[in-house]
């Protein structure tokens, strides 16, 4: 069975990058306390720090 990806809302993507943004926590820690992948939480600082939609 293939395994159902996890879709999050607008605003847990913006405290999430916020949270690495006004604290200064390294990315790979926070994705693990968060339970999404690293790569996934660059995607949305990316996005957000060229103002995409993310």
């Amino acid at each position: 069975m293939p395994q159902r990806r996890e879709r999050y809302d607008k605003q847990f993507k913006i405290s999430a990058v916020e949270v690495v943004l006004s604290d200064g926590k390294h990315v790979k820690k926070l994705s693990g306390e968060l339970g999404v992948k690293d790569s996934t939480l660059r995607r949305w600082d990316n996005g957000i720090k060229l103002n995409l939609t993310v």
